[in-house]
């Protein structure tokens, strides 16, 4: 901050960016009457401005405001040309405009720039990416995290049923609801996972080891858009981190969606031992298949590219241990619903499309109203979506082609069951389907769960003809 002193008395102050323009007032003339002789002195250096008693008449002429003064130049002060402060104050003057054009210059450059700062930040501009519009940006504070993964791990259906459903929280941990012998779900279990990026897609596969024992698996998508997996080997009660995330497969920042199978004859690296098949949105933006080998330890390889394909859609799998034949249920890049197949079996009839290890494309699926964010889940014997109307669709699977029927060919005992509309799933809501036993002497069920908008997750039971809703207890 600079400041001029007047000799009669008035010391005023210049603030920042203040502009004093000569013209807009003249000399500032003190009358003769007063008896004030403004006498030349020289302004060294002294500890600082001195001042001179004013009579109560001069402070009356001079009420102005700072913005009307001029600055007196050195004849005015009488300052001898040849003095040590005229000279230096010429010598700082252009330093100090210099100063002031820096600092102009530096607040332009700054201000804007902390403004884009502010901004929120834009989602990367992917292909395909706006297929699947889900409720991210309602962040929850209790309850399943909006745009949850659903997988579900039964074991031991026949006798005691054992259900885990997993989901992810509003923390964005995984945790699992359990079911023991039909009973109603139940929390409360330790953090399955605590490193998943929000929404992570989520799917599961149990299989039966050589030794008699169950190894469970669940993939998911971490932070680092990294595919992961843990597995068991103590019927859920604890998860160890598998070797997945050391082949550092990268999934696309904007997938929805996972899906696995297991064989212990048709998918080994020989083509008949042990081996897991699992798919995934990549950054490409495409479904890709990876195969894993559980006897070799960390080791991924890099099976298929499903061309033109969405892999940032919804997808699902379905495969026959059986007759070794695969189907992948997806969208491609023009969100139209398409069907994948391949026989994994060589000894098959090699006739059929899908054959020897080749996925073919079997068909595009006009036949049904699928709505374009949909996701896709499949229980083996029918395929759930959504339709555009925003129900549930779950219409039968052919056993032949792994297509779906189409609406003429259903009979009264081969219905597509559509989920009644009145809690409707959230926009890009995860789907499970699963064929469940019931309780007590009925037949099994196929039950339905998601996510509605206010968060919760809904179980739907098919009960003979009779929807049954239920509200999980997910927290």
């Amino acid at each position: 901050m600079a400041s001029t002193v007047y000799r009669y008395g008035r010391t005023v102050t210049s603030g920042d960016g203040l502009q004093v323009y000569p013209s807009a007032i003249g000399l500032h003339q003190l009358p003769e009457s007063l008896g004030i002789e403004a006498t030349p002195v020289e302004l060294g250096p002294s500890p600082g401005p001195q001042t001179l008693p004013i009579p109560q008449k001069e402070l009356a002429l001079d009420r102005a405001t700072t913005a009307q003064f001029q600055l007196a130049s050195s004849s005015d002060l009488k300052v001898p040309s040849g003095s040590r402060s005229s000279s230096k104050s010429k010598r700082l003057l252009p330093l100090v405009m210099a100063a002031i054009i820096v600092a102009v210059i530096v607040l332009a450059l700054a201000i804007p720039l902390a403004l884009q700062l502010r901004k929120p930040s834009k989602p990367r501009s992917l292909v395909n990416s706006n297929s699947t519009t889900r409720i991210l940006n309602i962040l929850p504070t209790s309850g399943p995290f909006n745009g949850t993964g659903l997988a579900l791990t039964t074991l031991n259906l026949t006798s005691i049923p054992d259900l885990s459903l997993f989901y992810q929280d509003y923390n964005s941990q995984i945790r699992r609801l359990h079911s023991i012998e039909l009973s109603p779900f139940t929390g409360g279990f330790p953090i399955v996972a605590s490193n998943a990026r929000n929404a992570t897609p989520l799917t599961s596969l149990t299989y039966p080891t050589n030794y008699g024992a169950l190894n469970s698996h669940l993939y998911y998508i971490d932070i680092n858009d990294t595919l992961q997996e843990l597995y068991s080997t103590d019927h859920l009660t604890t998860w160890q981190l598998g070797s997945l995330g050391d082949c550092k497969i990268m999934a696309s920042v904007s997938s929805t969606a996972l899906a696995a199978f297991f064989s212990d004859h048709w998918l080994g690296q020989d083509g008949n031992g042990t081996g897991i098949r699992l798919y995934y949105g990549a950054p490409d933006n495409q479904i890709h298949e990876l195969a894993l080998f559980p006897n070799v330890g960390s080791q991924c390889f890099s099976q298929f590219v499903f061309s033109g394909t969405n892999g940032n859609a919804g997808f699902t799998s379905v495969f026959s241990d059986e007759s070794g034949v695969g189907s992948l249920y997806l969208f491609d890049e023009n969100n139209a619903f398409q069907v994948w197949s391949i026989n994994f079996n060589d000894t098959h009839d090699t006739t059929r499309p899908a054959c020897c290890g080749k996925w073919v494309e079997e068909t595009n699926e006009a036949n049904y109203s699928v709505k374009a964010n949909t996701a896709l889940s499949s229980n083996g014997g029918e395929l759930c979506f959504q339709q555009t109307s925003s129900e549930i669709k779950c219409p039968p699977i052919s056993t032949l082609a792994g297509t779906l029927l189409p609406p003429s060919e259903l009979s009264d005992t081969m219905t597509a069951p559509v989920v009644p509309g009145f809690q409707i799933p959230q926009p890009g809501s995860a789907l499970l389907a699963a064929w469940l036993p019931m309780p007590g002497t009925l037949p099994w069920e196929l039950n339905v769960f998601y996510q509605i908008d206010s968060g919760d997750l809904i179980q739907y039971a098919d009960a003979t003809g009779t929807w049954v809703n239920t509200t999980l207890p997910a927290r």
